[in-house]
């Protein structure tokens, strides 16, 4: 299957619940709340439409770590000082139309970027004669000169609502090993984490960018809680290949993961070694299991895990404000004054739970 325009808007109605809005004009547009559109646009690097700027999405901008089993800060959630930078609430101090306003997912397809950018004035021109703001559209980029229509990051989206949809933590942003590349996605069933934000934060399956944006959209998190077991996952996505066991089969080396899949729509069948996340002709979403199961190393995976639930407190801390997190820090301490370094020995040190009661006491009070 191609993700062209109609098979995208197909695919967001049937698997997510997303309402559709048809325009004389622009066509067929998916209707998101302002979280959701935040979260599709952070995977996805779909822009809202900004013509009097860059057109801006928020993807990449928000990495921690650059390294998996590291705490070494990269600029981005924070800034190399341990400050907040691109946090969710301050990317919405400076944008403010993120956080406010039913939001609308144009599907476009292009050729050049010359065409894509032509379109999209004429786009902005439109709507701002219909009266409406073009920073509520976001727009799916679809390169028809392109095999695949460059539509990985669309189907890591769609992995990401399907994991989280079964009660699942993940991330498309995955710091990991140097020698180990970088996986397009990641889905996490941590039973103790889950307990924690679901009796502070009310949070079941999500994104670890909805984790960091709770302070900026505090309706629930959608999902329910996940399996009982831990469970880690590692997906690869391809849309004008036929294959990504090369890359996982290199991730699966690393003994982390209990599962892989690959994450392709025109796919029909599992390889031995990953299962499959693929589209049918109702562009409804299949899941098959792998074959065989990965082979887990208990002292490699256990190490990773306790990264990972460290890693995970970054994304809840970034629900603060900077002057909020060094009044915790200054509280709990009783220094003024810390380092990078002392700041992460901080976070690490501090129980899940009690950041979460933390971040949950500053949404109710705002």
């Amino acid at each position: 299957m191609h993700l062209a325009k109609a098979n995208v808007v197909q695919a967001l109605k049937v698997n997510f619940g997303f309402d559709t809005l048809q325009d004389e004009q622009l066509g067929e547009m998916v209707v998101m709340s302002p979280r959701d559109a935040f979260v599709y646009s952070a995977v996805t690097g779909h822009a809202y439409l900004d013509p009097g700027s860059h057109h801006f999405s928020p993807n990449g901008l928000m990495p921690i770590f650059n390294q998996a089993n590291s705490y070494h800060l990269v600029t981005g959630m924070f800034d190399r000082d341990g400050n907040l930078r691109h946090s969710p609430i301050n990317l919405a101090e400076e944008r403010p139309f993120i956080a406010r306003g039913e939001k609308y997912v144009l599907p476009v397809e292009y050729d050049t970027n010359a065409s894509l950018n032509a379109r999209l004035a004429e786009v902005a021109s439109i709507l701002q004669r219909q009266g409406k703001d073009p920073r509520d559209h976001l727009v799916c980029r679809i390169k028809k000169s392109t095999v695949g229509y460059s539509m990985e990051p669309f189907m890591e989206y769609v992995a990401t609502r399907y994991f989280n949809g079964l009660g699942m933590l993940t991330e498309t942003q995955i710091p990991f090993f140097y020698s180990g590349g970088t996986p397009d996605f990641a889905a996490y069933s941590l039973p103790d984490i889950g307990k924690a934000l679901r009796q502070h934060l009310a949070v079941g399956g999500a994104s670890f960018i909805e984790l960091a944006s709770m302070r900026l959209f505090p309706e629930s998190a959608r999902g329910q809680a996940g399996p009982q077991a831990v469970e880690t996952i590692v997906g690869e996505a391809k849309t004008g290949a036929a294959t990504g066991m090369a890359q996982l089969e290199k991730y699966l080396r690393s003994g982390v993961f209990s599962k892989a899949y690959e994450i392709i729509p025109h796919k029909a069948a599992p390889e031995v070694a990953a299962g499959l996340l693929t589209l049918g002709d109702d562009c409804g979403i299949r899941v098959h299991e792998a074959k065989k199961p990965a082979m887990v190393s208990s002292s490699k995976q256990g190490e990773y895990l306790k990264w990972l639930t460290n890693y995970v407190k970054y994304f809840v801390v970034a629900n603060l404000r900077n002057e909020e997190l060094d009044e915790v820090y200054g509280r709990m301490t009783g220094r003024s004054t810390r380092t990078v370094g002392e700041l992460i020995l901080f976070i690490n040190s501090l129980p899940l739970e009690e950041i979460s009661g933390i971040v949950s006491e500053r949404i109710n009070g705002q």
